[in-house]
């Protein structure tokens, strides 16, 4: 995962698949619910899956297992 380019771009999820909150949004609004599933909804597959923690909070809305670097929000929390 690309932290400067996370920091640059909050609605950026996924940097090696260069996918956004949006894309991550439209697998889940049709239905989508598993990380590999959204993934393939895209045509795409994980490489490093570091992006996981943070698809899993947008579908589920729970941070509480995230380390703040797969939730890079533009600043650095820690």
């Amino acid at each position: 995962m690309d932290i400067e380019r996370k920091k640059k771009d909050p609605t950026l999820v996924c940097t090696c698949n260069d996918l956004y909150v949006e894309d991550i949004q439209e697998a889940i609004d049709d239905g989508e619910q598993d990380y590999d599933e959204i993934m393939q909804y895209h045509y795409t597959q994980p490489r490093c899956g570091d992006c996981e923690c943070h698809v899993r909070y947008l579908v589920t809305g729970d941070n509480s297992r995230c380390d703040i670097k797969e939730l890079v929000c533009g600043e650095n929390k820690s």
